[in-house]
């Protein structure tokens, strides 16, 4: 890096985290030249270098200097920033001045016009940032902001019009004619935003992968594949398709459930969501005739949530005396994703999650650390896993977890 790069960068970064860069101030922006480790006072060359250096800048107008005393012409002692004359500075070293890039980004965000109140938020908290630091946000990048803010706006579209799945590569055509843009150039800046401003406080808890966050808002890599066990009729498109106790259970398409048109149970008096595919897997093998078994995975996506929904309305249209289940580990993910299905089948109760099944299998428990203690504590705080309370305080007690697998067993 040539001299004159080294002290401008050095002051201009200085300069950009000071008072001055937000409100005109008084204050110097100055350097010691001991701080400054390329500045060698041993080697006479490079010594000499930087005098010409700085005397050139100087009579630029850009920068100002002086010498150690009684060591003038010999040993530079501060540099400073001519203030006035900062976007010189910036165009002699080809740097961006922040300020004129964050003008930029904000008259952006005053022409895109979001629905979603997340969405609103995120530009009400970029807009306050930018003014008050007079900056961009790396949330919003200057470089990106334009190519982001047009795929926010298109998930904006597809919540107002319950678009609850499109594939990654047909979403990246949409909002910009090539299938392979969004993944290569914004997606984790996309998913960076949705971690932050759309995710619920329990989808943050159980760090999701970045697929599985973009799958809250409906962009998916490919369709998913929803998985059950039981006996029913479903009405897709006009046609009817029956569905058996079939001991390896049954598969469906995200595709195809936006086309369900009705569900009709056959002899269900129970349905189970199990969390884990193993334990789903042993569970079906060996499970009664009038459980309907479904497989529940992780934070469920819009589509997935949409296939809950119409199975818990088949299941009060056929009777109000089915009983609903849910079996998820012995862990905050699990009770969170417990607290969540709950939304949707209001009489759910959990199975297999209780303090007696803690204790039972003691020689398979996990530990946690201090930071998982306080989060846990933290629910143990929240009214809305009150049935939970027992359990989670037998966990704080002995420093203890459950995982489903450890429980690989038939369940009565």
């Amino acid at each position: 890096m040539k001299t004159e790069e080294i002290i401008l960068n050095k002051l201009l970064d200085k300069y950009e985290k000071s008072k001055s860069y937000v409100s005109n101030t008084n204050r110097k922006i100055t350097i010691k030249l001991e701080e400054i480790r390329e500045y060698n006072i041993e080697d006479y060359t490079i010594k000499t270098i930087w005098h010409d250096t700085v005397k050139e800048l100087k009579s630029e107008n850009l920068i100002d200097f002086s010498w150690v005393k009684f060591n003038e012409n010999n040993l530079l002692d501060k540099i400073w920033l001519v203030k006035e004359n900062v976007d010189n500075a910036y165009k002699k070293i080809n740097r961006s001045n922040p300020k004129h890039s964050y003008l930029k980004v904000q008259e952006q965000l005053n022409k895109t016009k979001f629905t979603q109140t997340w969405l609103k938020d995120f530009s009400e908290d970029m807009q306050n940032y930018m003014t008050e630091k007079q900056k961009e946000n790396k949330t919003l990048p200057a470089l990106k902001s334009e190519t982001i803010l047009k795929a926010l706006k298109e998930i904006d579209h597809m919540q107002e019009e319950k678009v609850m799945q499109m594939l990654k590569r047909v979403f990246s055509i949409r909002c910009f004619h090539d299938s392979k843009y969004f993944e290569r150039n914004i997606e984790k800046n996309i998913v960076s935003i949705l971690r932050k401003y759309y995710l619920s406080e329990e989808a943050k808890e159980s760090q999701l992968n970045d697929d599985e966050v973009l799958a809250q808002v409906g962009i998916i890599k490919y369709p998913e594949v929803i998985e059950f066990c039981g006996e029913l009729n479903c009405k897709i498109s006009g046609k009817t398709i029956s569905f058996y106790n079939e001991t390896l259970g049954s598969y469906i398409n995200s595709n195809a459930i936006s086309k369900i048109e009705e569900i009709e149970l056959v002899g269900t008096k129970q349905i189970v969501w199990i969390e884990n595919k193993a334990n789903y897997i042993d569970y079906i093998t060996n499970k009664k005739k009038d459980e309907l078994v479904i497989y529940h995975g992780g934070f469920y996506s819009p589509i997935k949530g949409e296939f809950f929904k119409k199975m818990y309305m088949a299941s009060k249209k056929k009777s109000n005396n089915i009983t609903y289940y849910h079996w998820s580990d012995i862990d905050i993910g699990g009770f969170m994703i417990f607290t969540r299905l709950k939304n949707i089948v209001k009489e759910l109760q959990p199975m297999k999650m209780d303090t007696a099944t803690l204790l039972e299998n003691k020689a398979n428990w996990n530990g946690f650390n201090e930071s998982y203690r306080k989060q846990l504590e933290n629910i143990r705080a929240d009214s809305k896993y009150e049935m939970f309370f027992d359990v989670i305080d037998e966990m704080l007690k002995n420093n203890a977890r459950l995982e489903q697998e450890a429980m690989m067993i038939i369940i009565q």
